[in-house]
């Protein structure tokens, strides 16, 4: 079976769930007690926070690649930086981000 166009609103939509499933984990964040938050769970964060960062303060500008199409973000808050990285995400790249973001909030809770 043939595989079906991404529309960019479908972008937008995974952008937006992308945020609430992070603000959930921020939520569980704000009840753990500090001293849970080991090395490799606090890199695990840094990760996420970078490319939620990245996707709140960009807009999406929209590239066909390998025959499909993906979304690109620039940090605005970046604009500043020479030679400014961007992000270039398919579609699918949204699920293994929520599944991260699920991942990361179990380790937490079990390191509570």
């Amino acid at each position: 079976m043939p595989e079906l166009a991404h529309t960019k609103d479908d972008f937008h939509r995974e952008r937006s769930r992308f945020l609430d499933a992070f603000a959930s984990l921020e939520e569980v964040l704000l009840r753990l007690p500090k001293a849970t938050k080991d090395k490799a769970l606090e890199d695990e964060l840094k990760k996420l926070r970078a490319i939620r960062n990245d996707l709140v303060h960009s807009q999406f500008r929209f590239v066909q690649f390998d025959g499909k199409l993906h979304a690109l973000t620039v940090n605005a808050m970046a604009c500043k930086d020479v030679a400014r990285a961007a992000r270039l995400l398919k579609l699918d790249d949204f699920g293994e981000l929520a599944r991260l973001i699920e991942k990361t909030k179990q380790n937490f809770e079990k390191a509570a």
